[in-house]
């Protein structure tokens, strides 16, 4: 199989395969020839709106999704920790023993159809071994806090992440910040 490289100052040498050029390929949209509209008038103001209205309800519903399934998340996980109050590494284990298997039960299947490529397989592990403990420690966290906090702190708590992160990446990595990403 063919590679095409290309340069982005995000990556060094970032490779795509004629696999994945098919995929970018099949997802671009064909482009429709619209009728010529001269600019300004009634016609071009009413196409715009359309296309912003048609965003602006497929933005609105998907935020309005968000917070709903946020929000049982966090109602969930607090109602299962009242009557296992003595069991968070229990519960910690059983989360962790459920997500396994049902992230197994989506990878496995999209390998052997060709979703999933084997160049993508053979990118190392290492990192995301690091991310895998990482979470995995941040969910022991999450359990033992939704075990012994009230409910407002939960989520006062999953909010305090974003200037914890500011902070330790203006430490570590020497980000700067504007005054409006503050």
């Amino acid at each position: 199989m063919a590679a095409l490289s290309f340069k982005s100052p995000e990556w060094k040498d970032n490779v795509v395969t004629e696999h994945d050029q098919h995929l970018l390929d099949e997802h671009r949209q064909p482009s429709v020839e619209k009728p010529a509209v001269r600019r300004g008038s009634v016609a071009s103001v009413a196409s715009v709106t359309e296309e912003a209205m048609g965003d602006s309800r497929g933005l609105a519903l998907s935020f309005l999704a968000m917070v709903v399934v946020g929000l049982g998340n966090k109602i969930f996980q607090k109602l299962q920790t009242i009557p296992m109050r003595n069991y968070p590494n229990y519960l910690n284990l059983m989360t962790t023993f459920i997500y396994i298997p049902c992230s197994f039960a989506y990878i496995y299947p999209m390998t052997k159809r060709g979703v999933i490529t084997p160049d993508q397989l053979a990118v190392p592990k290492s990192k995301f071994a690091v991310m895998g403990a990482l979470d995995g420690l941040a969910g022991i966290m999450q359990i033992f806090a939704a075990t012994y906090l009230p409910g407002q702190l939960l989520i006062l708590l999953s909010q305090a992440a974003i200037p914890a992160s500011m902070i330790m990446s203006r430490m570590l990595l020497k980000t700067k910040y504007t005054m409006f990403q503050y």
